[in-house]
């Protein structure tokens, strides 16, 4: 099962990057969970407790912000991918000193969140299924369609 956090102080902001992921990993046949962080301190706190292998990080937020709360997973020894979201492209070099591995700009584009996360999916092997398989019985006998994603 694949864990992701998404942190955002912004409730539409994580409702919508919520509702975007779980299509898009519907869609891939992966099994997924996803836990909501509203500050960066709760994510500390939260991830203290359990494992994520993908967050999605916004970088402005009251109190502890997002680029601080990947300095201090990193020094916890958390191995995951971080994803930054912000609303401003100013931060992007920050993101190099605690191997972020990519960025999103708000608002979402779904188009882009799914790109993102198919390059996550792919730093941390896992897989998509990639093929549909339709089984259609018939009078004159059963026909299997198989076609690639």
């Amino acid at each position: 099962m694949l864990k992701l956090a998404v942190c955002d102080d912004e409730k539409v902001f994580r409702s919508d990057l919520k509702r975007i992921l779980a299509t898009e990993l519907e869609l891939c046949g992966i099994d997924y969970h996803i836990t909501e962080f509203d500050s960066g301190e709760a994510l500390i706190a939260g991830l203290e407790k359990t494992d994520c292998q993908l967050l999605f990080l916004d970088i402005e937020m009251k109190g502890m912000d997002g680029v601080a709360a990947a300095r201090k997973l990193r020094e916890m020894k958390r191995q995951m991918e971080i994803i930054f979201v912000t609303s401003y492209a100013d931060f992007v070099f920050q993101g190099y000193e605690v191997r972020a591995l990519n960025y999103i700009l708000k608002p979402y584009e779904p188009e882009r969140i799914a790109s993102v996360l198919h390059t996550a999916l792919e730093a941390l092997d896992i897989d998509a299924e990639k093929y549909y398989v339709i089984e259609q019985k018939g009078v004159s006998g059963e026909i299997v369609i198989i076609w690639e994603r």
